[in-house]
C-alpha cells in the first residue's frame, strides 16, 4: 500500500509533495502589513500575513482593497521581503 501525503491550505488549496517541498526550501518570505495613518501621531499597523511567494501576498491585497475598512486606505499595503534565518533587530531600544 503507497501513502500519498498532501499538504491542504486553510483556503481549500491542495498542495502536492512537489509543491510542500518546494516550500521547505524557500529562503525567503513576504511579510504583508496595511497601514492607515489618522494624524500626523496615530496611525494603525496590521500585520496581514507572511506568503511563501510576492504573487500570494498581492492576491490578498486584491481580496482586502474592497473590505470595509481597507477600501478608505487602499495605498496602505505594503509587501516586505525576509531572508529566512536572520536577525533584523540586533541593537537594544528605549523602554518607557
Amino acid at each position: 500500500m503507497t501513502t500519498k501525503i498532501v499538504n491542504i491550505q486553510t483556503d481549500g488549496t491542495v498542495l502536492s509533495h512537489c509543491d510542500v517541498h518546494k516550500r521547505l526550501e524557500m529562503k525567503y518570505v513576504y511579510l504583508l502589513e496595511h497601514t492607515h495613518v489618522y494624524s500626523s501621531d496615530e496611525e494603525d499597523i496590521k500585520t496581514i500575513g507572511i506568503y511563501a511567494t510576492k504573487e500570494e501576498a498581492m492576491a490578498v491585497i486584491d481580496k482586502l482593497k474592497i473590505v470595509s475598512g481597507f477600501n478608505k486606505c487602499p495605498q496602505g499595503f505594503s509587501i516586505d521581503k525576509y531572508k529566512l534565518g536572520q536577525t533584523f533587530w540586533q541593537e537594544g531600544y528605549i523602554g518607557e
